[in-house]
Parts: C-alpha cells; structure tokens; sequence
C-alpha cells in the first residue's frame, strides 16, 4: 500500500482488533492486531503498518540549517532526531496534533500567528465602532485560547479543553485586558461561568469545569463558525492593509 497512513487508521485497526477479541478467542490482542491491519490494509502483519505509519512521521521533522536539532512543523516540536527517546517523544506529541486535527477539523494558530492575532485585537477594541470591539476583543480571546489548546494538546487532555465559546465564558470574568464595558456586553453574549483564575489565560483539567449542557457536535460547529470568522476578519484586514 501506498497511501498516507494516518492516526486514524492506526485507531480503526486497534478499534478492530478489540472488536474480534469474541469472535477470535484464540488469537492473543498482537495476533488480532496483525489480522486486522492485513484485512482492513492489506499487509503483513500491523509492526509492517506502524513501522511505515511512524517512518511519515519522522519525515515530517526537519534539521535546521546549522545541522543541530530537528523541528517538526506539523506539531511544532524541536528535538535531536538522533537520539531514540527523543523520537519516540516527537511521535507521541505528533499522534496528539493528528487526532486533535482529525477531531476537530484545525491546528490551533502557531506563536507568530497568534501574536498578530492579538496585536489586531487591541488595536480594534479601540475603535468607536462596538462591532469592531467585539471582534477585537475575540480576535485577543482567540489567541489565548488557541496557545490553551495547544497546551492541551501537548499535554493529551485536549478532549475535555472547551470549546472556544464556553473558554469566553469561563476566562471572561477575569479578563482584564478587556475594557470593562466590552467585556459586559461579552458576558451578556457568552455568559460568564468563573473557571480559569484570574492571572491565567490557559484552560487546566485541574480546574472545575461544569458539565456542557449543549450537544458536543452543536457547539463544535458554533464554536468553528466563530473562530473561522474572526481568522477571516483578521486576514481581510492584511488584504486590505496589503492592497492600501
């Protein structure tokens, strides 16, 4: 086979392996593992398939210019590509960023990107225009929120990170950099649930966090929209700032 193994496909196999441990109770877990990847992928034995699935991995990572530390763009990962533990850690972290984009449909917004990001914003929640503060005052929220993902995602406990319209509403109150009368009209629209201390942009599975109320797939298509539109106002200003 040559096409491009992704996470996914290293879960559907592990998915079916334990699917069949009734149906093949005389094959040990690694022997069910092998039969799946050979009938779901055609190969030998899943060592072959992983083996191949960890070598796109690997191509991933790039040595800098000076010949020292490898850097992955994809996750955003600085290592020595010639130390074993090293690797073994980049793929680990790289497996993360692909189910997270898998799961969610996006990356968060690297260091450089989110710093524009928020510069954008300040300078909008000066504007006299109250649509143009609310933007920027989400366009500042997006960037947080988008480095408390990555965090999350670093870490493997991204599936329980908010989305972005319940993290405006858990950092709100505590969101000083926000003028005071934006920030009401934001607690107005989002509501307000004090989850995130005060001093602290980043979601933590530490925190106490309420249960969702709404349905995981509704307010993940809210929570794109929202973030896909501030991205696009954000990029049209660059046009726009480019084209001038």
């Amino acid at each position: 086979m040559d096409n491009i193994i992704t996470w996914a496909d290293i879960a559907l196999i592990k998915k079916t392996a334990k699917a069949n441990k009734q149906a093949q109770p005389l094959l040990s877990h690694t022997q069910r593992l092998d039969a799946a990847a050979h009938d779901l992928y055609g190969v030998r034995h899943f060592h072959e398939f992983q083996t191949r699935y960890h070598a796109q991995i690997d191509a991933f990572a790039r040595r800098d210019e000076s010949g020292g530390a490898h850097y992955c763009k994809y996750c955003r990962f600085t290592f020595d590509g010639s130390y074993a533990p090293d690797v073994k850690t980049h793929r680990e972290l790289h497996k993360r960023f692909e189910e997270a984009h898998t799961t969610l449909g996006y990356l968060p917004d690297g260091y450089q990107s989110r710093e524009k990001t928020k510069r954008l914003g300040y300078d909008w929640m000066l504007s006299p225009n109250k649509h143009t503060q609310r933007e920027g005052a989400l366009a500042v929220l997006l960037a947080q929120f988008e480095r408390s993902l990555e965090s999350a995602i670093e870490a493997g406990t991204w599936p329980k990170h908010p989305y972005f319209p319940e993290y405006v509403s858990f950092i709100i109150g505590q969101a000083n950099n926000i003028p005071e009368a934006i920030r009401a009209g934001l607690e107005i629209e989002f509501g307000r649930v004090d989850v995130i201390p005060a001093g602290q942009s980043s979601w933590s599975s530490r925190f106490a966090t309420p249960a969702r109320t709404t349905a995981k797939a509704e307010i993940l298509v809210r929570s794109n929209d929202l973030r896909t539109s501030i991205i696009e106002a954000t990029s049209n200003f660059d046009k726009a700032d480019t084209l001038a």
